[in-house]
């Protein structure tokens, strides 16, 4: 057999066990459209001079089927009243016995009276009130299985949360004790933790906080080739810090490095105590250095904080 289909007029070929599968519905292979191969179904190939199948009219009404080849057998069914009253219609055989003018009279009366269709009679729906052959069977209990029941909650799961809260908070701010130093909101209530502990406050290192004012080099007064640097050290910062290593940096005219050192804190403060306590809050200290005059190729000289 033969189909077409409507947007490319595409004709194909195709078999009974197709159209069964499919139930009439087809997809072109060129196309990619969708439609109904039953519309256009054709047992010879369109005329050389045509380029459309004939296209069948659908129908406004179903067909109906009255040659039957084969139908099952009807079985009883006690729910259905239609096979009740087709198996009541038909009587049941008794044995021939002799009559009585009593019973001959009962037949004419029976004989008179309308006959009633039981198939018409429909089943009427019991009232309140009235009991039925039928009960209807109770639901049995089902088990629910752990994983959707509930979890029961106590108040140590509670606890044991709240202690790991409590714990991890601690890790951080420990790991971040010195941002929260430098923070003026947090610096107090971490001063009041390390007084609680009866532990000093961490000194926190902030080199971009510092500055040197009023620096000046000159020849030693007292050491003959040596020069004397002095100048004050500004921490800027709301906070104590420790004394930074101080570099001095000599350099010619053409600023060429002729002489370099570096000063830990115990060499410009001798006092270990003032050492330990750390240059106060928007506090100043006075520091000064001696080196080895490199010379009259010495003109500048750089300090660097560190």
């Amino acid at each position: 057999m033969y189909t077409q289909c409507p947007d490319c007029l595409t004709v194909f070929e195709l078999d009974m066990a197709t159209l069964v599968s499919a139930h009439g519905r087809v997809c072109c292979g060129y196309c990619s459209a969708e439609f109904d191969a039953l519309q256009s179904l054709n047992s010879e190939p369109p005329d050389p001079g045509s380029t459309r199948l004939p296209r069948h009219p659908g129908q406004t009404s179903l067909p109906r089927l009255l040659e039957s080849v084969w139908q099952p057998p009807l079985q009883h069914d006690p729910g259905n009243p239609n096979t009740e009253a087709k198996d009541s219609v038909q009587p049941a055989q008794q044995p021939e016995a002799a009559t009585s003018p009593v019973l001959a009279d009962l037949e004419a009366t029976d004989q008179s009276d309308p006959v009633v269709d039981t198939a018409s009679i429909e089943p009427q729906a019991p009232t309140i009130g009235e009991s039925t052959d039928t009960e209807l069977p109770l639901p049995a209990a089902v088990d629910i299985p752990d994983f959707i029941r509930p979890p029961q909650h106590n108040g140590l799961w509670w606890l044991g949360g709240l202690l790991l809260t409590v714990i991890l908070l601690g890790q951080i701010a420990y790991a971040e004790r010195a941002m929260l130093v430098r923070n003026n909101i947090s610096r107090g209530w971490v001063e009041r933790v390390y007084q609680i502990l009866g532990k000093p406050l961490p000194r926190v290192r902030d080199p971009a906080m510092l500055r040197l004012v009023d620096r000046d080099i000159r020849p030693h007064p007292n050491v003959a080739g040596a020069l004397l640097i002095s100048a004050n050290l500004l921490n800027r910062a709301p906070f104590p810090q420790p004394y930074p290593v101080v570099e001095v940096v000599l350099s010619n005219l053409k600023g060429q490095r002729i002489a370099m050192r570096r000063f830990r804190p115990a060499v410009y403060v001798p006092n270990r105590s003032q050492r330990l306590l750390g240059l106060p809050a928007s506090g100043t200290a006075a520091i000064s250095f001696e080196v080895a005059d490199p010379g009259r190729k010495a003109v500048a000289f750089e300090i660097h904080l560190q």
